[in-house]
């Protein structure tokens, strides 16, 4: 499956499921992550610094959060992109 940092929300979903369940190898870049629930804003006390992030915390059986997104099995090979990735590992 070829992944990068555009993914996001059910698309994350579909990588991390992928990619935990050996059901597909993952080459290209981390996912976009984007996933946990509704996107919520928060200011911090006295600060004014605002946040947004998702209100649940879905960890990977590694306990990466989904929200940080997926790393793939293979990232792209320098000067490549992921589909040229695949077509040298294939080669290989």
């Amino acid at each position: 499956m070829l992944v990068n940092e555009n993914m996001g929300s059910a698309a994350q979903v579909a990588a991390w499921f992928a990619k935990e369940s050996g059901f597909a190898t993952l080459v290209g870049d981390i996912t976009g992550g984007s996933y946990g629930g509704p996107r919520t804003n928060a200011r911090l006390p006295n600060t004014g610094i605002a946040l947004t992030f998702d209100m649940l915390y879905p960890i990977d059986a590694h306990g990466r959060p989904l929200e940080a997104g997926t790393i793939p099995h293979h990232f792209n090979l320098p000067g490549l992109d992921a589909l040229e990735t695949v077509l040298t590992i294939i080669r290989s």
